[in-house]
């Protein structure tokens, strides 16, 4: 089972984090951390702080790994979150990937580690079939950054639009709603290829909607509308 490790050797990024979250606790929101608990949302520390808000502070900082895996293991939640900012993408190896994902615990942390970590790896195809074998918010993640990278890079005819056809097909029967929701998600990002990738998921769609499963229905009814 993967791990995530932490190093601690430099005083100086110790010193920028708490810094970091020094800035952090002049943002805070009790409201709204208040409502994102009620949401489900549970960390040991929440500030409330928005996304926005997160990504402008995180804008002052060069992209530091060493600083974005201490931030990652505070149990703040807009550490955490800030982490996901913070990493230098191009100097994480697939290890490294699995690792982090590990820290991975709700639904919002698989949104943010998704499109600003995972997404951009170039061991991504690598990574897929590896995480989506190894919990539930890891298989989410997986999902998510499967979207995220064919949105931005459109690549026809990669490994990750295979994988990306081949999970759709096998998790579009799940009526858990986090995986409803990510598989619409990767859904629309297929589909955005190009013609051939739309009209052989449409084809699945609609198939699917015939299906004597209440559920399979209603999320193949739903894409088939995201088609239209």
């Amino acid at each position: 089972m993967f791990k995530l490790v932490i190093v601690r050797n430099n005083v100086m990024g110790e010193s920028k984090v708490t810094e970091i979250i020094e800035k952090v606790k002049h943002l805070q929101n009790g409201d709204v951390s208040t409502a994102m608990q009620n949401m489900g949302l549970t960390y040991e520390l929440n500030y409330g702080v928005s996304i926005p808000q997160l990504s402008e502070l995180a804008s002052a900082y060069n992209a530091d790994n060493e600083l974005a895996y201490v931030l990652l293991s505070n149990e703040i939640r807009e550490a955490k979150i800030l982490a996901s900012m913070l990493f230098d993408v191009s100097k994480i190896s697939i290890d490294q990937i699995l690792s982090i994902s590990t820290a991975i615990n709700n639904i919002e942390l698989v949104e943010q580690f998704s499109r600003n970590v995972f997404a951009k790896s170039s061991d991504l195809d690598v990574a897929l079939p590896i995480l989506i074998d190894i919990d539930y918010w890891q298989q989410l993640a997986a999902i998510y950054s499967a979207g995220w990278a064919l949105k931005k890079n459109k690549d026809e005819n990669s490994e990750i639009v295979n994988w990306s056809k081949y999970t759709i097909s096998k998790y579009l029967e799940s009526e858990d709603r986090h995986f409803q929701k990510s598989i619409v998600f990767l859904f629309q990002c297929l589909i955005a290829i190009n013609n051939e990738t739309r009209k052989e998921m449409v084809n699945l769609a609609e198939k699917l909607a015939k299906s004597e499963n209440l559920s399979v229905q209603k999320l193949a009814q739903e894409l088939l509308w995201i088609s239209a």
